[in-house]
């Protein structure tokens, strides 16, 4: 179960019949999630800030970092403006096999974060796109969005998420 909002409400001007009217839809929470154990990053990605202690738990398991959820000693769930830590404290035969066992991820591949292992490495400044003399117009974004529109899943939908645009691209690598 979803505890707290995890969708914003955004206002935006839509191009309906060929002229703008103000609306607004839902748009998915993401922040980026630090999982920590024993005080060590291992792995930061972006997801949806609800229901986190489930996420860690499930996350340990599913990397048989654990192999119970009873192995788990405690859990903290940090927030700050970088995103959200959960922070986790293995009990010490879990923390030692884990510490010979460092995981490691070659990237950027995906979301681009595997192998991030901070949250202010996921939270850097982007660089620039573009140049001098380059410029988008209001057609140029129309043609985009209308070419999208039929490959989005929830095209139909009041709400978006990046994730579930194109999963017919996301099966086939």
């Amino acid at each position: 179960m979803m505890t707290g909002s995890t969708f914003t409400r955004h206002r935006e001007i839509a191009w309906r019949g060929g002229r703008t009217t103000s609306t607004s839809r839902l748009v998915a929470e993401e922040s980026a999630i630090a999982l920590t154990y024993n005080g060590s990053t291992h792995a930061v990605m972006m997801g949806t800030p609800a229901d986190l202690e489930d996420f860690g738990v499930g996350f340990s398991l599913t990397e048989a970092i654990v192999g119970r959820a009873s192995e788990i000693r405690s859990i903290e769930l940090i927030s700050n403006e970088l995103g959200m830590e959960v922070r986790m404290w293995l009990d010490g035969d879990r923390a030692a096999a884990l510490a010979a066992r460092r995981r490691a991820i070659s990237g950027p591949v995906g979301c681009g974060l595997c192998g991030i292992e901070s949250l202010e490495q996921a939270r850097r400044t982007p660089s620039r796109v573009g140049g001098p003399g380059i410029a988008f117009h209001a057609r140029d974004l129309l043609n985009a969005m209308q070419a999208l529109s039929p490959r989005s899943v929830l095209s139909s939908k009041d709400f978006s998420s990046p994730t579930a645009i194109m999963p017919a691209e996301r099966s086939a690598g």
